[in-house]
């Protein structure tokens, strides 16, 4: 359980996705928070600096996202976000997690 301002908070897993300016500090401040933080970047080489600080390394998006109670993302382009999403879903229906209608 972490505490902020004086009341607990529940110590949710959290996935951060995009290891670059923004998603490098934003990672290490969950980390210093006490937050269990799992980070994954298409160049692994970019997660070291909060692997260091406590985070653990995900492999891939399939381990992150099944690590992961809230999944945060901070990436550069909209192509990248839309790379990102297609993998994911293709993980899912891969997986036999996506249902059809």
């Amino acid at each position: 359980m972490i505490i902020s301002q004086g009341k607990e908070v529940a110590n949710y897993k959290i996935g951060f996705i995009g290891m670059g300016l923004m998603g490098i500090p934003m990672s290490l401040r969950l980390v210093q928070a006490g937050f269990d933080v799992m980070v994954w970047n298409r160049n692994p080489d970019k997660t070291q600096a909060v692997v260091s600080a406590g985070a653990k390394q995900a492999d891939s998006l399939k381990e992150l996202a099944a690590h992961s109670d809230i999944i945060m993302t901070c990436i550069s382009d909209t192509a990248a976000v839309d790379s990102l999403i297609s993998v994911s879903l293709s993980l899912r229906i891969r997986s036999g997690m996506a249902r059809s209608s």
